[in-house]
């Protein structure tokens, strides 16, 4: 039994007969062909003495397809959250292998990610049982940075009061309408959906808030502001500001010295 290596052109070592007889053995022959497809096939060795005598055995090859199938990984993805846990495409992977080219592939991935890295398992399968898994890595930051280097101040799915403390923040609005007052020294606001009222602090915050009638007011900081759909007022605050907008035409935007869809 030997391990496949193609589909028709394996090279077989199928090693030598032995012979004896009472009269001389004048020649030892076989049809072994000189690749071996996959698979059985019996080969015949047939010996012959001097006296025009002959005897034939069969040997049985066997081709067979222990290797684990070739597994080409999606990249790695490093992303910004957009939420507390955020939607993310994480790509396909590949399979193939010396006799299955379709192996079957499989991940341990949800849809929704939290912060910080999550391992993704794929795992490709053929169908003589052999199988190869490898790791998909996905980080996500919040705003750029890991979420541990934040002070937290989470929300609930209702209708919360949120306020950031002297360092920098992480604040998190889940569902619900919420006031959210950014603290001085440069927050990361994810608010979920719902019609927020969001007040920019004196650091350079970014402020993300997702679908809903959002009223945004900036601080004095350079602030980074993302919209989603709704209608949604933004006033920009006394430093440079840029603004991504989900609607534009339903935004009311001032103070934003740049505007982006």
């Amino acid at each position: 039994m030997v391990n496949a290596t193609s589909s028709t052109s394996n090279r077989v070592d199928i090693g030598n007969a032995t012979t004896s007889d009472d009269v001389k053995v004048v020649s030892v022959s076989n049809d072994a062909p000189a690749v071996f497809p996959f698979g059985n096939t019996t080969v015949t060795w047939t010996v012959k003495d001097g006296a025009g005598n002959t005897a034939s055995v069969t040997q049985l090859i066997q081709v067979v397809d222990r290797t684990p199938p070739k597994l080409v990984m999606p990249s790695d993805i490093v992303v910004n959250a957009t939420a507390f846990e955020t939607p993310i495409t994480i790509g396909q992977a590949t399979a193939s292998g010396i006799m299955d080219q379709s192996p079957k592939i499989t991940n341990n991935a949800t849809s929704l990610f939290h912060f910080g890295k999550t391992i993704i398992k794929w795992t490709a399968v053929d169908r003589f049982g052999n199988t190869n898994t490898l790791a998909q890595t996905i980080t996500v930051l919040a705003c750029g940075k890991s979420y541990s280097d934040y002070n937290l101040v989470m929300g609930t799915s209702g209708n919360d009061i949120l306020t950031g403390s002297i360092v920098s923040n992480l604040i998190i609005g889940l569902e619900g309408d919420d006031i959210i007052r950014s603290g001085p020294a440069g927050d990361c606001i994810i608010a979920g959906n719902g019609d927020n009222i969001i007040f920019g602090g004196a650091g350079n915050d970014i402020i993300i808030a997702a679908n809903g009638n959002n009223i945004i007011k900036g601080g004095t900081g350079n602030a980074q502001i993302y919209v989603g759909n709704g209608t949604n007022i933004i006033e920009g605050g006394s430093d440079r500001d840029t603004c991504y907008l989900g609607e534009p035409s339903k935004d009311t935007v001032v103070n934003c010295q740049s505007k982006r869809h």
